[in-house]
């Protein structure tokens, strides 16, 4: 057995150094794969190790978990954002809803983190699915997107440790099981303790108590970037930065979301209700009610019940199709990101 080194530290510390000198994750990402290759060789005396395709990129993105990141990030939630962009539906939800409750950046915010709330899966899904919904009103608010991006990111990514009604526990449950095998015996027995520990779950309340003070603007630590991000916004309408370089946009800058919509069709709050409904209710009741975690199937069942109310309500099939597509390719480089990420949990996990 090779002993444990600090140069199984490398590619971890090429990808964040570089991440904060260059500002850009994908090259990044990549180096600190590319960095793994002479690590794998130094340690194993093996120079195959240097093929960083064959030891690290092909292994880590042929895994079943980058196969779901695939099915529910890149066709479920890609394809969804592009076909309520079709429809209209969810800056209509945003205008309706948000509209009458928003007066302002204090409540748009607010709005944000209750969507945030509600849309509680975690991780990337919930911050694309929330931010995509309230960024209409927030910009309408000249509430900045540094801003935004907090709330949102720092709500509906820690409020799924709190609020366990998706893949978290299992998860968790995974990583601790046979650590300690007096405590973490099974699955089951992991399970349980996340339930139980969730009191305890400090991060996960401080953070999305955090994001509420901000949000309501009385969080008196904003930090001088931010500070400047809200009066630039407020003062001057400039949502971004002049150096800003959005990974993920799901609508160009300069074009008019309402233009999107399919020629002919009426958006109404069913196009979001009814499968945000579907996603909420297939993940949640069949884990209170039979323990069971169908998160993977909450968000096919969410794209499609959207896909066939546009039908039923009169879009064309080829509308539908061109919107799933369209969708599918402004996240194409978040599934990158996260395929990136993906290989370099492998890489810690083969280096020693």
């Amino acid at each position: 057995m090779i002993d444990p080194s600090f140069l199984s530290l490398v590619p971890a510390i090429v990808a964040i150094t570089l991440a904060f000198y260059t500002r850009q994750v994908l090259v990044s990402l990549f180096l600190g794969v590319v960095s793994a290759g002479p690590v794998l060789w130094y340690q194993t005396g093996d120079a195959s190790g240097l093929n960083f395709v064959a030891s690290f990129f092909i292994p880590a993105l042929g895994t079943e978990g980058y196969a779901k990141i695939l099915l529910i990030y890149l066709w479920c939630l890609g394809g969804l954002l592009g076909i309520w962009a079709k429809t209209g539906g969810a800056l209509h939800f945003a205008t309706v809803v948000g509209g009458s409750i928003t007066q302002g950046p204090r409540s748009s915010m607010l709005f944000g983190w209750l969507l945030g709330c509600i849309f509680h899966q975690g991780g990337t899904v919930s911050t694309v699915l929330a931010g995509t919904t309230v960024k209409p009103v927030t910009d309408k608010h000249r509430v900045s997107h540094e801003e935004l991006a907090y709330v949102v990111d720092s709500t509906a990514s820690p409020v799924a440790t709190i609020l366990p009604f998706n893949a978290w526990p299992a998860y968790v449950a995974v990583l601790v099981v046979g650590t300690v095998p007096s405590c973490f015996p099974d699955i089951n027995t992991s399970v349980e303790f996340f339930f139980t520990s969730i009191r305890y779950n400090f991060y996960g309340f401080i953070a999305v108590g955090m994001t509420l003070l901000t949000a309501l603007q009385v969080w008196p630590i904003l930090g001088t970037k931010m500070s400047a991000a809200r009066r630039r916004a407020r003062t001057t309408g400039k949502l971004d930065a002049d150096d800003a370089a959005p990974v993920l946009k799901v609508e160009s800058e300069d074009t008019d979301p309402a233009n999107e919509i399919a020629e002919g069709y009426t958006p109404n709050l069913l196009d979001f209700l009814v499968p945000i409904s579907i996603l909420l209710g297939t993940a949640v009741i069949p884990y209170v009610c039979f323990d069971t975690n169908l998160i993977n199937e909450a968000f096919m069942a969410c794209l499609l019940s959207a896909m066939l109310l546009a039908w039923v309500q009169g879009m064309r099939v080829k509308d539908i199709m061109e919107g799933f597509l369209n969708g599918c390719k402004t996240m194409t480089i978040g599934a990158i990101i996260l395929g990136l990420a993906v290989t370099m949990g492998f890489v810690s996990s083969q280096l020693h």
